[in-house]
């Protein structure tokens, strides 16, 4: 029968990739404009890349102490002093993980602005004890019989030697009048010279992570300068097992006095990965044939392995349902893995299943990464037990 254009058109790989973003675009837009996407299996959503800088080579940030940060290197974890240099990169991910993020309060605030108060209380009390000196030393000038007199300002003029004392605490209240000034400016025009932002917030954490690291990006313009800056920062978190919810309140400094933010965008990371929230840039719910889809297009980028690599196990419970065992292990299969990943089932060692169908069908819902041979996906068999592929 002779196939039509349409139809080979509708079946390639193109048409499906092309309707699939097409689909995630119109559907950003609506989540966009809604501000919530729908609960999901899978998530699609544009993360950041953190990267370690050492010569010319970078490596994959895993996670950050307060001294030191975790890298991959060949493969493997190292820790590494801070003190290097970080790039990021925005990169569509994956993920099968969600988590809530609300921000309660962004404020601009300057940062010396409890040492100035401090300051200013300990202003006061010197003014006060140098005022006290300066009437005492007064009152003894005039109890020695010295002479003074009026100039026509009304400003005393005093004369003897005793008056060295009352000019030097004179000098020392106007020093203290200017600072007092001084500090008060500071306090009163404090927005002027804020050069610390505050972040505070809650996250509402999936079941089973407890902790990871926040990479807050602050996006601000300063004062005298043009365009829009992007300071970059990390901060830790740990919260206790039996909550979920985790309140932070980040004091971030370093910026220029009297900067403004933009705005501050927020991306969660535990255990390497990268997990989205509501306000992730492009966050949409995917099926799982969608999510397996797209994360063989990223496997035929890499080098691959020689042999397939189960894409997600099989649920126990629906296996046991169609092949009741005590010992699923005793039950062998040969499964062909095709070059998509998809698989076919060529025989199965249980004569006791009188209809064997069921069973196969749940088998051949699995999805491998084929094996790759010269950079290119290839059909291969499989000789498994069936635990293999249960969780």
């Amino acid at each position: 029968m002779k196939r039509h254009r349409w139809l080979e058109i509708f079946e390639s790989p193109h048409y499906y990739w092309a309707t699939l973003f097409v689909f995630i675009f119109i559907f950003s837009a609506s989540a966009e404009e809604s501000g919530q996407v729908a609960p999901a299996e899978n998530y699609l959503f544009t993360g950041l890349d953190i990267y370690w800088v050492e010569g010319e080579q970078k490596y994959r940030v895993q996670d950050f102490s307060k001294k030191r940060v975790q890298i991959v290197k060949d493969g493997e974890l190292v820790s590494v002093r801070k003190g290097g240099s970080l790039i990021y990169a925005s990169r569509s991910k994956v993920s099968q993980q969600n988590l809530q993020l609300r921000i309660d309060d962004i404020t601009t605030e300057y940062s010396n602005y409890q040492a100035d108060y401090e300051a200013l209380q300990s202003t006061f009390s010197l003014l006060a004890v140098e005022s006290d000196n300066f009437d005492q030393n007064a009152s003894s000038f005039f109890e020695s019989g010295d002479r003074f007199s009026v100039v026509m300002d009304g400003e005393t003029v005093l004369s003897g030697a005793s008056t060295e004392a009352m000019e030097r605490t004179q000098s020392n209240i106007e020093n203290f009048e200017n600072i007092r000034t001084d500090l008060e400016d500071n306090m009163n025009n404090a927005a002027s010279l804020a050069d610390m932002v505050r972040v505070e917030g809650e996250l509402q954490l999936p079941v089973g992570i407890h902790e990871g690291f926040m990479m807050l990006l602050v996006r601000y313009t300063s004062p005298g300068s043009s365009g829009v800056k992007l300071q970059p920062v990390h901060r830790s978190f740990k919260h206790d097992d039996d909550d979920s919810s985790f309140v932070f309140n980040y004091a971030i400094s370093g910026f220029p006095a009297g900067f403004h933010v933009e705005d501050v965008g927020v991306h969660v990371f535990s255990n390497g990965k990268e997990i989205p929230h509501q306000g992730s840039n492009g966050l949409l719910g995917i099926s799982d044939r969608d999510y397996f889809e797209y994360l063989l297009s990223k496997y035929k980028k890499s080098s691959g392995r020689e042999e397939p690599v189960l894409f997600r196990s099989l649920d126990a419970d629906a296996i046991v349902q169609v092949a009741p065992s005590r010992n699923l292990g005793s039950i062998k299969i040969e499964m062909v893995v095709q070059s998509d990943g998809s698989t076919r089932v060529d025989y199965l060692n249980v004569g006791y299943i009188e209809d064997q169908q069921p069973l196969v069908a749940l088998l051949e819902e699995a999805r491998f990464f084929p094996a790759m041979e010269n950079g290119a996906l290839i059909e291969s068999t499989l000789f498994v037990p069936l635990s293999s592929l249960v969780q």
